[in-house]
């Protein structure tokens, strides 16, 4: 399933309780990753913040993340790479297998 709040806004970022209670239960949660409504184009500060909240969410027991980033005319790739690889290193940690 797809964790995530505010769906009036396009959904952003649930609180740290809500990931660990939903991944308490018995399906596998994805968790969204966007510290605000809007588009996906993050300032140096935001992408900081999404990067925290990775580590925070897969630590927590997350399944994976459900991530989007751009820059003005396309996908940021750059950016998306990173935080895969910061997913993947977590999910490593837990000794949950990358796929």
């Amino acid at each position: 399933m797809e964790l995530c709040a505010a769906l009036e806004v396009g959904g952003v970022t649930p609180s740290l309780a809500m990931v660990r209670a939903a991944v308490a239960g018995p399906l596998p949660v994805h968790v969204l990753i966007r510290p605000r409504g809007g588009d996906f184009v993050y300032s140096e500060a935001e992408k900081a913040l999404i990067a925290a909240d990775i580590v925070d969410i897969v630590a927590a027991g997350a399944a994976g993340i459900v991530i989007g980033a751009g820059d003005r005319s396309a996908l940021d790739l750059a950016v998306l790479r990173s935080w895969g690889d910061l997913a993947r290193r977590g999910a490593d940690a837990r000794g949950v297998p990358s796929v």
